[in-house]
């Protein structure tokens, strides 16, 4: 039931421009898959490195995915993305690319890391955690496991944080 309560949003600002076109307040990265999974990346700069390299802007600590594996660029309102002459490929939709464009929702895959491209202005994904605890907690559902996804995202960091539901569900445990 806990679960079920929580809602994760990020506040954004639309622009109007012209009356003609509505832009976005920016794009993220999500990664879906590996050590980094649940980990959000902004893409803010017209050139971004991602990689296992500490030289790259996003940095993937997998072993298949390539020192400088691929970069993002921004041209204009669009996001090109072009392999580096990575080993192990990059994709964007399932597609192997040397050189692609992005659109809102696609999955880029990085070796095996998949990141999903997505406005910062949209909902967060709830990714359910691998683990079947979080402290004294234990739960194997769907539900438990998001509410444990949330609070591994945010156990390092100084922030409140507020978990509604029905009396005796568990949260002073959390």
């Amino acid at each position: 039931a806990v679960a079920q309560d929580i809602e994760t949003t990020i506040d954004s600002t639309i622009v109007q421009d012209n009356d003609e076109l509505l832009r976005h307040a920016g794009y993220r990265l999500l990664v879906l898959s590996g050590e980094l999974r649940g980990r959000e990346f902004d893409v803010t700069q017209d050139l971004m490195r991602i990689g296992k390299s500490r030289q790259c802007g996003v940095v993937l600590p997998d072993e298949s995915v390539s020192r400088i594996h691929a970069e993002v660029r921004r041209e204009g309102d669009a996001y090109r993305v072009v392999d580096q002459g990575s080993t192990n490929g990059t994709f964007i939709g399932g597609a192997r690319i040397s050189d692609g464009f992005l659109r809102p929702g696609d999955v880029l895959a990085l070796g095996r890391v998949q990141l999903r491209f997505m406005p910062r202005d949209s909902r967060v994904e709830l990714l359910p955690s691998a683990a079947e605890s979080f402290g004294p907690v234990r739960g194997r559902s769907l539900a438990m496991r998001k509410v444990f996804g949330v609070l591994e995202r945010v156990a390092g960091a100084d922030v409140t944080i507020l978990l509604e539901g029905e009396t005796g569900t568990g949260k002073d445990l959390l």
